[in-house]
């Protein structure tokens, strides 16, 4: 009787002592794309050649801010939801607006299928790191009249 009463005090304290990381152990990509709420972007850049030479810049710093300030949301039926935040480019905007397009993953969750603002059909990103506190998202597309690939890094919280 001893030895069960023991075991079962052990199993309390080790189910206790779980690390919040751990909460999300089971968790899909999909799962954490919806799961805890808005994704703000930290950090853009784009990556190209010109004249023969390599390129890479930070594009994040040249966005107005009624533009860097705006979030995006995943729901779980699919939909994505763009928000203006605090401040509007046109006050006559809407505070948020569906994109149309509904968001998948797919290749085993290594690609997002997803709208952004300005663009009615979805585009292919590459999945770089989607966790429960990063998104970060590849994508081809041209800048300054050459292929050029953006990389985006997207997190919870303003």
């Amino acid at each position: 009787m001893n030895k069960i009463l023991f075991l079962c005090l052990v199993a309390l304290v080790s189910f206790s002592s779980c690390d919040d990381d751990e909460d999300f152990a089971l968790w899909t990509k999909s799962d954490y794309l919806v799961a805890k709420g808005p994704w703000f972007l930290r950090e853009g850049s784009v990556s190209y050649t010109a004249n023969g030479v390599q390129n890479t810049e930070k594009i994040s710093q040249y966005l107005p801010v009624c533009v860097a300030d705006n979030y995006i949301s995943f729901f779980p039926d699919g939909a994505v939801r763009i928000d203006e935040n605090k401040s509007k480019c046109n006050e006559n905007d809407p505070q948020s607006y569906d994109t149309g397009v509904k968001w998948s993953l797919t290749d085993y969750e290594t690609k997002l299928n997803a709208a952004i603002p300005g663009l009615t059909n979805a585009i292919q990103f590459q999945v770089l790191q989607l966790d429960a506190y990063n998104l970060r998202i590849r994508w081809t597309d041209t800048y300054n009249n050459s292929s050029a690939s953006f990389e985006a890094l997207f997190t919870h919280g303003e």
